[in-house]
């Protein structure tokens, strides 16, 4: 879900309030854990469709083929709220890489 980018977000108020080098870490693992969820080019859905190229799919399901699984963009995309949350979550970011700096 877009849960990467919200923790992310927090992750980047507490090192913006504490600068502890460990919160700046983990706001960035979970950062670009929300950049992997973006869609890619050609991406087929979890209903056997073709989702938006780059777009915040709701969640990745689970789907099993045979013996194998793989995961899948829902096809519920693009949300507001998911895109939303990475705008908030690269804001943090940027103030965060602002403090590193000086």
């Amino acid at each position: 879900w877009f849960f990467d980018s919200w923790v992310s977000q927090c992750y980047g108020l507490l090192y913006q309030q504490t600068g502890d080098p460990a919160d700046y870490q983990r706001q960035i693992a979970h950062f670009n854990r929300a950049l992997c969820q973006i869609t890619g080019n050609y991406e087929m859905g979890a209903d056997g469709k073709r989702v938006s190229d780059f777009s915040l799919p709701e969640s990745y399901n689970t789907l099993k083929e045979g013996p194998s699984t793989r995961l899948a963009p829902s096809p519920i995309t693009p949300l507001n709220w998911s895109k939303a949350c990475l705008l908030l979550a690269l804001q943090a970011l940027r103030t965060s890489i602002q403090i590193q700096s000086h």
